[in-house]
């Protein structure tokens, strides 16, 4: 299919003769930019991938100074606490 596309193209494009090389031509264009835009696609997905990743380590970081934030203070209530009772 990828080899028939680009030749029914080219030949509905010229109603007269055409000239040697330009289906070659065609073709190899036509791969070209089918491997690029496989290329952005392959490219999406590993950006999709990386921005999942992402989110989870921004979440996994939110969670962790909620959890470094509760054990300071109860550090500081424990010391605190401890220094009162000593009085």
């Amino acid at each position: 299919m990828v080899q028939i596309l680009p030749t029914a193209i080219v030949s509905l494009m010229y109603s007269g003769e055409i000239e040697f090389g330009v289906i070659n031509q065609s073709v190899f264009a036509f791969n070209h930019i089918l491997g690029d835009f496989s290329l952005i696609a392959y490219q999406i997905q590993a950006n999709s991938a990386f921005t999942v990743v992402i989110d989870r380590l921004g979440e996994f970081d939110d969670v962790w100074m909620v959890v470094s934030l509760h054990t300071t203070q109860r550090s500081l209530h424990a010391t605190q606490g401890s220094g009162n009772s000593k009085k």
